[in-house]
């Protein structure tokens, strides 16, 4: 998430966190970018094609 900067992540529960975490959330929302980040990350990390190609390669080193 913050390493493809497409959200924010809260350590801990107080309210000083809470409050910082919203105002770099509502800082993110304004990025223009914000929307391409995030469909670049869901493809990179959630790619169905990608999933099956991972395991391809993990069935054939077992079979071999």
């Amino acid at each position: 998430i913050t390493g493809d900067n497409v959200g924010v992540i809260v350590d801990e529960f107080s309210t000083e966190e809470l409050q910082t975490g919203i105002e770099k959330f509502l800082k993110l929302l304004k990025d223009p970018e914000l929307k391409k980040r995030c469909v670049q990350s869901a493809k990179s990390h959630f790619s169905l094609e990608d999933g099956v190609n991972r395991y391809n390669r993990i069935y054939e080193r077992l079979v071999n």
